[in-house]
């Protein structure tokens, strides 16, 4: 593939499987070449194999935090990682949710107005055209650079301190300035396991005493 010109636009779905990958990807191929970008094609657990050539490059396991900032955009799942990765990285982003949550963080991102959510049924290489088109226009690019300076790295650490401090609470649950709900999700899950782990041993020594 050419390594220069214009940055590419990065599609993936990670963990995400797809019924039809060959088919998804000769769409894809079929996009880049209608809309005439440059497009970072992720392998994933979907197994997407393309011929690669001057608009199309396929890449496996990727560090979001070095390889976005220099994208022109992201085409994702909608998972909570990559979305934020995104977003830091100031670059607009179409989500394509398969499941669950990853539709909720598609509006998201529309309300946002960094991006816009993407069926993910009859995809055709039109369709991929026209969204890798959708995410060159301006306002999407203009407010994803405003959104990314205001996107934290350390929530959980932040979410930790403010747990670790509820002695002396007031009372008052908001969280500080600039930490979003969705980045401390890992810091909750923990904190409930091990909440349920000391119920659970303070009922076993109830029961051997």
């Amino acid at each position: 593939p050419n390594c220069f010109g214009p940055p590419p636009i990065f599609i993936g779905f990670g963990s995400m499987s797809d019924p039809n990958p060959r088919k998804t990807a000769a769409a894809i191929s079929e996009g880049a070449r209608l809309a005439g970008k440059r497009v970072i094609v992720s392998r994933g657990w979907a197994g997407f194999e393309l011929p690669e050539n001057d608009l199309l490059c396929v890449v496996g396991d990727e560090p979001h935090q070095l390889l976005f900032p220099r994208c022109a955009a992201v085409v994702h799942h909608g998972g909570i990682g990559t979305t934020h990765a995104a977003a830091r990285a100031g670059v607009p982003q179409a989500v394509m949710p398969h499941l669950l949550d990853q539709f909720y963080t598609a509006h998201r991102v529309s309300l946002a107005g960094v991006g816009f959510g993407v069926p993910r049924y009859r995809l055709s290489g039109a369709r991929f055209a026209d969204l890798f088109t959708r995410l060159s226009q301006p306002q999407f690019i203009e407010r994803a650079k405003a959104l990314a300076p205001t996107m934290v790295t350390n929530a959980a650490a932040q979410l930790v301190e403010i747990d670790d401090q509820d002695d002396q609470s007031t009372g008052d649950d908001t969280l500080p300035e600039g930490v979003d709900v969705h980045q401390v999700g890992a810091v909750v899950d923990r904190r409930q396991n091990e909440g349920a782990e000391q119920r659970a041993l303070d009922r076993t020594d109830g029961a051997e005493q």
